[in-house]
């Protein structure tokens, strides 16, 4: 059976995370979390503005797409949304371990802050504030 080719369905799909069974991605504003074999669209989502970073478990049973809101998809119990207080928009992530990943949120506003958010309990706690670029100027090289 030949693979999707995505690249011919989605040649504007810019590529947030891969792996064996599933491609997470973005067409501006909207996201997309697709099946590779098939081409299933898993998980859709909008957001205002671009999505700016997500991550697919290297098991495959969970993923992660982020910016102005942050949508989690686990196998077991499917989409969900979380959005924090304030219009805070997560502007990186990092995987942690098991089914845990840090968000870097706000990082030169004032509700700058760390947070962990742990999709097979489906939990978020702040970590600590991330005042470091606070009053800044623009860059992408955030150190956190």
């Amino acid at each position: 059976m030949r693979e999707f080719n995505w690249q011919k369905a989605y040649p504007d799909l810019r590529l947030l995370d891969e792996t064996d069974s599933f491609l997470l991605g973005h067409t501006y504003e909207d996201a997309l979390l697709i099946r590779k074999r098939n081409g299933e669209h898993v998980i859709e989502d909008d957001f205002y503005g671009d999505p700016t970073c997500g991550y697919i478990s290297r098991q495959d049973d969970w993923a992660v797409v982020a910016g102005e809101h942050v949508t989690t998809w686990h196998s077991k119990r499917g989409k969900q949304i979380v959005r924090f207080e304030n219009h805070q928009w997560v502007q990186a992530l990092r995987y942690i371990e098991n089914a845990c990943i840090q968000l870097l949120v706000d990082s030169f506003g004032k509700h700058g802050a760390i947070w962990e958010l742990d999709v097979q309990r489906n939990s978020l706690r702040r970590i600590r504030e991330f005042q470091d670029y606070r009053e800044q100027p623009f860059t992408e090289d955030i150190i956190w």
